[in-house]
């Protein structure tokens, strides 16, 4: 759709800002929903191993390229569980930044003042999400769209490092199951997913993808809602 140029605003902000920004946030939406039907798509994936029972608990021969496949299927199915989750909390966080900035950062040991630029374009952005969330009738923070599980993702080697600086015994990396499901049942994984509860974690944080899709959907439908009501918007079809 293309957005024209117009002098129309929406408390303080451009209309055609408030429209491009919402659109971004109904087409993050909808890449989560298709990250989340890839995720529930992997989960169904049977992972079958038919090696018969022997007497003496060895393994004939002849089923140990039935045990690779196994092995090499169990990794892919895994390693689409994890693909499909981390596409969900992606496209989520991008959808938190859009409503909520994060605070500009500057150099590390810089003591300057911000630029009259840098504190115009933070001004900036700081009314467009708040026009925004007023747009969507938003009020407070929004805890299921918690961007820990992501952030931890995204700084995977910082949070590998902690974990070996606080030698927390063994380490299972990645992992699909209850997290107490490995080891003496304390350590966790790194990184894991639990389909019964459909639970991300990066270790010590945790989000329940459903009740994150739950709020990306709302947020989504309240959009196009606004969008419908204050311009020429028309929604594109459902996926």
């Amino acid at each position: 759709m293309a957005v024209n140029s117009t002098t129309e605003e929406y408390e303080g902000v451009e209309l055609k800002v408030m429209l491009l920004f919402l659109m971004e946030l109904i087409e993050q939406a909808t890449a989560a929903k298709v990250s989340y039907g890839q995720l529930v798509a992997a989960l169904e994936i049977d992972v079958p191993l038919h090696i018969p029972e022997q007497d003496d608990g060895e393994i004939p021969l002849e089923y140990h390229g039935e045990i690779n496949r196994y092995l090499l299927d169990s990794r892919l199915k895994t390693a689409r569980i994890f693909l499909a989750v981390q596409g969900v909390l992606t496209s989520a966080a991008l959808i938190s930044k859009l409503l909520w900035m994060s605070q500009p950062q500057r150099r590390e040991g810089c003591t300057c003042p911000p630029e009259e630029a840098d504190e115009a374009r933070f001004a900036q952005a700081k009314r467009r999400c708040k026009a925004l969330r007023k747009a969507l009738g938003i009020a407070n923070e929004m805890p299921e769209l918690n961007r820990r599980v992501r952030n931890s993702l995204e700084h995977y080697d910082d949070r590998m490092d902690r974990w070996l600086a606080a030698d927390d015994g063994t380490i299972y990396a990645t992992g699909v199951g209850r997290p107490d499901s490995v080891g003496d049942g304390t350590q966790g994984f790194m990184r894991g997913f639990d389909p019964p509860t459909m639970t991300a974690s990066v270790r010590g944080d945790s989000i329940s993808l459903p009740e994150l899709m739950g709020a990306v959907e709302d947020l989504s439908s309240r959009a196009k809602q606004w969008l419908q009501a204050n311009t020429a918007y028309t929604p594109p079809p459902d996926i």
